[in-house]
């Protein structure tokens, strides 16, 4: 029971610290192509109104 216990924290210490390094990573070009999807967003809502 307890090697069970001591896997599953060493688990998912293992999983946080991997989400935070990925998440640290961000795209280049992440906010121009933000900036068009909003864009083409208020295109469609304007359209339909």
């Amino acid at each position: 029971m307890t090697v069970s216990v001591i896997a599953v924290v060493v688990i998912c210490l293992v999983a946080l610290v991997g989400t935070l390094s990925l998440t640290g990573k961000s795209d280049s070009d992440y906010s121009a192509a933000t900036r068009g999807n909003l864009l083409n967003l208020s295109y469609i809502y304007i359209g339909l109104a």
